[in-house]
């Protein structure tokens, strides 16, 4: 784990961050017979919404702080119909998801609307395609996509996090992006806590995220 000093908070202007809906302690129990906790938030985020799904162990005021999280984009090509060995998101919700439940205490901020780094299922399967036709990495072949590499803000996330009440995070992640993107919303990421990889076949793939986007692997 890596200790990180209070970062200085920065305010920004919330008139474009507005939340619309929200439900929070809505239990549910999984096919292995886990217990835990759904919410979910709508935002609008300029013109548009967007939705957020929680997962969390406890009812949300039991939850401690710092409280852990994880901020964990869409991947339907991860996610559903058994995952894609490709890339690293889905082994890493299953990180988180074992990690926060064996501590009760944490939430999965899980954004619907960010597949592809926020470009998209469409572009992200088009830059899927360019990675195998001309072995090239994840950021190279976005831009050969016409498509910003890195599109993700978390200016929605840091809004919920504070309407939770939670100003203070223990960050599961190995992206720098995501740290410094809470710390400029007022979040204080008080420290990193690493996720570790157990898979095997993501060597290349986690060698192009570490050149590409500096992910601390």
């Amino acid at each position: 784990m890596t200790r990180r000093k209070t970062a200085k908070k920065k305010t920004r202007s919330a008139e474009r961050i507005r939340i619309l809906d929200k439900v929070m302690d809505v239990r549910f129990c999984n096919v292995s017979g886990q217990k835990f906790f759904y919410g979910a938030y709508r935002v609008k985020i300029g013109s548009s919404a967007q939705d957020f799904l929680l997962f969390y162990p406890v009812p949300y005021k039991q939850l401690r702080q710092p409280v852990i999280l994880r901020l964990n984009s869409a991947c339907l090509t991860g996610d559903l119909f058994g995952g894609d060995k490709r890339c690293d998101c889905r082994w890493q919700l299953d990180f988180a998801k074992e990690y926060i439940s064996r501590e009760k205490n944490g939430i999965i901020l899980y954004a619907l609307g960010e597949d592809g780094m926020g470009n998209g299922v469409v572009v992200k399967l088009k830059a899927y395609r360019i990675m195998d036709e001309r072995n090239v990495g994840v950021k190279k072949a976005f831009q050969i996509a016409r498509a910003v590499p890195e599109q993700r803000q978390y200016h929605a996330e840091a809004e919920i996090l504070k309407d939770l009440g939670f100003s203070k995070v223990r960050l599961l992640t190995n992206n720098p992006h995501k740290i410094r993107g809470l710390e400029r919303e007022g979040i204080d990421v008080v420290e990193r806590i690493p996720i570790i990889a157990k898979r095997r076949g993501l060597k290349k793939y986690l060698h192009w995220k570490k050149d590409d986007f500096g992910h601390m692997l």
